[in-house]
């Protein structure tokens, strides 16, 4: 038996508004932060009402209490003791600040490091990006009227990616189909769906973005003297990530602050190369209908988010998922240009398309999609595969056949 998109947005719909109206009524609790004098208040721009809750198991004389918990303070905080790859400047090195992870810890007195964050852990290239300075720039001769940004990822490495928002020629929205699968699943007689959404940007021929050696272990002349990729097409994508020690994604576990959020800036090729040569999902795209400078902003917003949020904020299944930011990050962005219309759909039914596989309906609703579904899958999207194969010869140190961590699960 397989239950449809529309019924399964119904499903997720009451769950959101239970688990919502769950935190809403519940009583604010004294915060178990162990990182309090160092605490970072948080301000999300595209949120600003943001409050996280979570349910807190806490050992008190002997036994367990519930607690039901508050928190506005950053989600991760650096610790040098997360420190994986001593030769890349732009590492993250950071843990989990509070929450159930850091209650399981201090609980059952397990090891610190079991808290560090999963940002270098082989392939699975899980950041997001840093903003470079005028003054690094300089170092790899990028123009200054150019961005640049490190810990873009690459053919399962982290680049330092330098562009110019005037070459956005075309942004989709990619939505990506598969069959939620695993314990308890695997056991419901009913096949059960999920996806993940993403916004892709394709440049102008001429525009590609130029990605340069992040690693330190050489010298800078030695890096400026290596041959610098060019690519095409990029992505914004916000995912989740956990501890080093359990890269397995749960959706249910999901609904409590267990997982960072992380907002990254990645190649096409990259996730290619997880959703349709190792997972065969298949990924519909939406041409946006944005004008020149939507697009440029657009991209520009994703990339400084990005620098702005890092992994200070937690990731929530019905909260703060893959779609609710990039709808987040599209409303920030081109919403002042919704009709009334649109926007009372967006606060009313417009909760139903943060569930990903319904995107089509929500980029719709918003007239960001107009017209009949034309823009081919991208498994067959032969534009986009002309420039991956090129870019396979181009980087000839690239092994395709060594697949990306599981850790990229949404």
């Amino acid at each position: 038996m397989t239950i449809s998109r529309a019924t399964f947005g119904v499903l997720w719909l009451s769950l959101f508004i239970n688990h919502r109206f769950a935190v809403a009524d519940s009583a604010p609790a004294p915060t178990l932060n162990r990182n309090a004098p160092h605490c970072i208040t948080l301000q999300d721009p595209l949120d600003p009402k943001a409050s996280f809750s979570w349910t807190s198991h806490r050992i008190v004389g002997g036994k367990t209490r519930k607690y039901k918990q508050k928190n506005l303070c950053a989600f991760t905080v650096y610790d040098p003791s997360c420190r994986r790859m001593p030769d890349d400047p732009f590492e993250p090195s950071v843990k989990f600040a509070w929450g159930p992870r850091v209650d399981q810890v201090d609980n059952e007195h397990l090891p610190e490091r079991n808290l560090c964050v999963a940002t270098s852990v082989p392939k699975s290239l899980m950041r997001s990006v840093t903003v470079l300075t005028e003054a690094q720039k300089l170092q790899y001769e990028i123009p200054p009227k150019q961005v640049a940004f490190a810990n873009f990822a690459h053919h399962h490495r982290f680049w330092i990616a330098s562009l110019d928002l005037a070459g956005v020629d075309e942004v989709y929205a990619q939505v990506e189909d598969f069959q939620i699968k695993g314990n308890p699943w695997d056991s419901i007689p009913i096949k059960f769906y999920a996806g993940h959404f993403e916004l892709r940007y394709k440049m102008k021929p001429g525009f590609e973005v130029q990605l340069y050696e992040q690693d330190h272990s050489s010298t800078p002349e030695a890096r400026l003297t290596r041959k610098v990729l060019r690519v095409r097409n990029l992505l914004s994508s916000v995912e989740s990530v956990g501890p080093e020690n359990n890269l397995v994604f749960s959706p249910v576990e999901g609904v409590n602050p267990v997982y960072g959020e992380v907002y990254r800036l990645l190649s096409m090729d990259e996730r290619y190369e997880t959703m349709v040569n190792e997972l065969h999902h298949p990924v519909d795209q939406f041409r946006l209908a944005l004008t020149t400078g939507q697009k440029k902003r657009l991209l520009g917003n994703a990339i400084s988010l990005s620098h702005f949020y890092q992994m200070n904020f937690p990731y929530y299944t019905l909260l703060r998922s893959c779609a609710t930011e990039a709808y987040k990050l599209l409303d920030f962005t081109v919403g002042e240009h919704y009709t009334r219309a649109q926007r009372n759909w967006i606060r009313t039914v417009g909760l139903t398309g943060v569930y990903p596989i319904l995107g089509e309906q929500a980029l719709r609703h918003r007239g960001l999609v107009v017209g009949p579904h034309v823009d081919p899958n991208l498994e067959v999207d032969q534009d986009y595969l002309q420039d991956y194969r090129a870019n396979l010869a181009d980087d000839p140190s690239f092994r395709p056949d060594e697949p990306a961590s599981p850790l990229t699960l949404y």
